[in-house]
């Protein structure tokens, strides 16, 4: 029985044997995850925008040719474009995967040092007024 390839959003075809991978946008190295370190170059994506291009630098979202033509690009010092929708979504994603450091610092500065000292009061209040 013959298998049809997979297609993506863009009816594109996908092999469906391979595994997925991520291209590295610094060197243009073939990596297993988009956020991870690469091997070659040893970068990994650090900041938001970055990390969300290289999860759009995946293989589900090419084709086997222009996952080649665009680690060909990068390797001969060339940058790829992204769309400004999709990169929205992958911004998106990764915000919404990772807490808000305003939030921590509201529960570290604020809400704990408060809870604290209410405490320090129900403790040791008894005993400062007893005299």
């Amino acid at each position: 029985m013959a298998r049809t390839p997979l297609q993506t959003k863009r009816d594109e075809p996908v092999r469906e044997d391979s595994m997925q991978q991520a291209l590295c946008l610094y060197c243009g190295a073939v990596k297993d995850k988009p956020l991870d370190a690469c091997s070659a170059c040893s970068r990994a994506p650090e900041l938001r925008r970055e990390q969300a291009q290289h999860l759009l630098a995946a293989t589900f979202n090419f084709t086997a040719a222009q996952f080649a033509s665009a680690q060909e690009l990068i390797r001969n010092g060339g940058e790829l474009e992204f769309d400004p929708d999709a990169m929205m979504t992958a911004e998106g994603a990764l915000k919404a995967d990772k807490p808000d450091a305003h939030w921590l610092l509201f529960w570290f500065v604020i809400v704990l040092p408060l809870v604290l000292l209410v405490m320090w009061f129900l403790v040791f209040a008894d005993n400062t007024f007893a005299d």
